[in-house]
């Protein structure tokens, strides 16, 4: 298994792009939230919004954004314009390789949680996004919290967090936001506030 490093702040990654951060930028997993508990609020505003998607056309242009078809399955219910949106960008489509079979098994191995259940069940992108990252030296962009970043007990359940599984092989994983502050879409509100711009 092929195993790649480079230094975020040095570098021009190439992203994979998970299922998570494509809701998140579409805001369509609110639309499921349970009635009677309050909305949270949208993560980026419409001005953010359009400065991301604009991120995400100029990192396509340039090579740097990858979009896997286990991901693109996995989102579709939820966010089939933005699939479509991406799968529109030039040069993001992602192929299996034989190395990255091979690594997604690997990752079924280490992560059993990530295995299809049964015979109907949808294949996950995250293992998918586990071995191309190791394979191709990419980085991860995806929403999902590492669990020691959960404060609902239900939710940190024994479920493996793609998060968790990147930082235990050196694979980079940065939320949306991150990723949009660092290529310098969005100011980082922290910054902001603090009046340190």
């Amino acid at each position: 298994m092929t195993q790649h490093r480079f230094h975020f702040e040095d570098e021009k990654p190439v992203y994979l792009i998970d299922a998570s951060s494509i809701n998140e930028l579409e805001n369509s997993h609110r639309r499921i939230q349970l009635a009677g508990m309050p909305q949270p609020p949208p993560p980026f505003s419409e001005e953010e919004q359009i400065a991301v998607w604009n991120g995400l056309s100029t990192l396509a242009d340039e090579g740097r954004l990858k979009l896997l078809s286990a991901v693109a399955f996995e989102t579709q219910r939820l966010s089939a314009e933005a699939i479509q949106r991406i799968r529109e960008m030039p040069h993001t489509r992602c192929t299996k390789t034989a190395a990255i079979r091979a690594n997604y098994q690997v990752a079924l191995e280490a992560y059993p949680d990530w295995r299809p259940r049964g015979l109907g069940d949808v294949d996950q992108g995250d293992p998918w996004l586990w071995a191309a990252a190791i394979e191709r030296g990419w980085a991860v962009i995806s929403e999902e919290k590492r669990r020691e970043e959960m404060t609902n007990r239900r939710q940190r359940r024994d479920e493996t967090k793609l998060p968790d599984a990147c930082d235990g092989h050196n694979i980079l994983c940065r939320t949306p936001k991150d990723v949009a502050i660092r290529e310098g879409w969005i100011e980082d509100d922290q910054v902001v506030q603090s009046g340190l711009e």
